[in-house]
């Protein structure tokens, strides 16, 4: 078995002379010394004790507090609150009990014949027999303490690197500094009190500085433990955290290669991955924002002031609107157009008309090969027909804005947990809309069409009941190198945008790198399960 794959068991810490002897301890409240700009020696931010700023390390060396008292271990505090209530608040002052011999326990008493307090309860702290029931985490919480109990007392606090916790002075020269530095001035405050000739540790006249002193422990454990706690913590939530900015992650489908004829411009080869509309426009958001605003969007609100050109609902001829600010951002501001994109995940109201005050926002032509995005029914040339003009909507609106862009876009897809080079693979992005869509090229001002590239391959399907594409799909020679399949794993995709990026992935397809391994074997592998069974169902034995 290798190191790596030991087991292994987390303890107290025991901050024992040996282990402290090397460390020189925080005992100053000041942050600097005297008048000068300089950190105090002894302080929090002592270049002395902890390395100089900008130091690497700042960032690894550890002090301590001698607070004079011994107090809990926040863990041993919370297992004793865990299983009864009345020991903590025996310690904290907050309840009185008398110690019981022949339960070796306290039982709860008043403030006429009992006692409270720090020191009381540390009395018969060695002496006391919990007693089990049928809860395990009882059991659980029993053992722990038992275990520790004659460590479990400690007059040493540690204090975590400066580095991680520096003052920061801005460029007015004001200081603003980390939330747990006041928690260890809190301690110092107190331990400075109290004098060394004073320490007694069975006198209640140490109760009440102990009791501040395991309160704030406490707090700084809670902080410390809050950095580390996995998934919502700091340390896994963020600092430790795989997302990426505009990530996007979806549900893995079977691919669809089928294409009306050879060459289409439907087709899907190995170097293609499927996403959805709203994938896609989140996953560039940058980039549809910028988008959007050149659609007709910029066309209905050009006038930098609050009227807006619109489409009449009964005539469909452009009308001039006013508007109120509200909407006016709605549609133009940076917010308003991502909340616009984001309002995609509402599957409901995607293929709804847009209506801006009891407007269309602008009209669309579709027939069977060809489409056109106008505002006013009077362009429409005789020979067409004005049945198959539609408001637009907001699905068609964001695909329609960025058809030409979308499909030049690159990805890296990954499918965690990575198994080996076949779980992570550049793409180029196609984006998928409707399960019915069919390809239609863009006519022009002169409602002809404006060139080959000028051609939606999904344009969308406009019925209400229309059902969307919203998954993510590999190709299939993909899935067994990322050991996926359709049973509900997941991939996420990190959509690039850049003419750099987008150029680097191309020229990437090109080297036998992007589709044979350093040892000659194949990074995807056609040999998927389906096609197997196909040709041992057609061959035979």
């Amino acid at each position: 078995m290798g190191t790596g794959k030991l087991p292994f068991n987390v303890t107290i810490l025991q901050p024992t002379k040996q282990r402290l002897q090397s460390l020189r301890p925080v005992t100053a409240l000041d942050h600097y010394d005297g008048m000068t700009q300089n950190f105090h020696p002894d302080g929090l931010f002592s270049t002395v004790i902890f390395g100089r700023v900008g130091d690497p390390g700042r960032d690894k060396r550890f002090s301590y507090i001698d607070i004079k008292v011994p107090i809990f271990h926040p863990v041993m505090f919370k297992k004793l609150k865990q299983l009864r209530a009345l020991y903590t608040a025996i310690i904290m002052g907050k309840a009185y009990a008398k110690w019981n011999p022949e339960l070796s326990d306290f039982e709860p008493a008043s403030e006429v014949d009992g006692q409270t307090g720090f020191s009381f309860f540390i009395q018969h702290w060695k002496d006391i027999k919990f007693r089990h029931n049928r809860s395990g985490a009882r059991s659980l919480r029993i053992k722990a303490i038992e275990k520790f109990r004659d460590v479990a007392l400690t007059d040493k606090i540690i204090v975590i690197p400066a580095g991680l916790r520096d003052l920061h002075v801005d460029e007015n020269g004001r200081t603003s500094e980390d939330e747990i530095n006041s928690l260890y001035r809190r301690l110092l405050i107190v331990a400075n009190t109290i004098a060394p000739n004073e320490v007694n540790n069975t006198s209640s006249m140490m109760d009440v500085p102990r009791a501040s002193l395991q309160t704030t422990f406490n707090t700084i454990y809670e902080t410390l433990e809050t950095m580390i706690t996995p998934k919502k913590g700091f340390l896994q939530g963020k600092w430790g955290s795989r997302r990426i900015f505009d990530g996007t992650r979806n549900v893995i489908v079977a691919m669809n290669t089928v294409v009306d004829q050879l060459g289409s411009p439907r087709s899907i080869t190995i170097n293609h991955c499927q996403l959805g509309l709203y994938q896609t426009a989140r996953g560039s958001l940058p980039l549809t924002m910028y988008l959007l605003k050149n659609s007709c969007i910029s066309q209905a609100f050009n006038g930098g002031d609050n009227k807006a050109v619109l489409v009449d609902k009964k005539t469909l001829k452009p009308v001039y609107v006013d508007v109120p600010n509200d909407i006016l951002d709605r549609w133009t501001s940076k917010e308003g157009l991502e909340k616009l994109i984001d309002s995609l995940e509402d599957t409901t109201k995607r293929n709804l008309p847009i209506e801006i005050n009891g407007h269309y926002l602008a009209l669309v032509y579709i027939d069977d090969t060809e489409f056109r995005i106008f505002n006013n029914i009077d362009e429409l040339p005789a020979d067409k027909d004005k049945s198959k003009v539609l408001p637009i909507n907001i699905f068609a609106l964001i695909y329609l804005a960025g058809y030409r862009r979308f499909y030049e876009l690159v990805s890296t897809i990954t499918r965690y947990p990575i198994a080996g080079a076949g779980s992570i693979f550049p793409t180029t992005v196609y984006v998928s809309t409707t399960i019915k869509a069919s390809a239609k090229w863009e006519l022009g001002p002169d409602w002809k069409r404006l060139g080959d590239d000028y051609i939606a391959r999904e344009f969308p399907d406009f019925s209400l009941d229309a059902e969307f594409f919203d998954s993510m799909a590999m190709h299939p020679s993909r899935e067994p190198g990322a050991t996926a399949d359709h049973d509900g794993d997941t991939c996420s995709a990190n959509i690039m945008y850049t003419g750099a990026s987008i150029k680097e992935i191309q020229d990437y397809f090109k080297k036998r790198q992007a589709y044979i391994t350093p040892g000659g074997k194949y990074l995807s592998e056609p040999c998927i399960d389906t096609v197997s069974f196909v040709l041992r169902n057609m061959t035979g034995e």
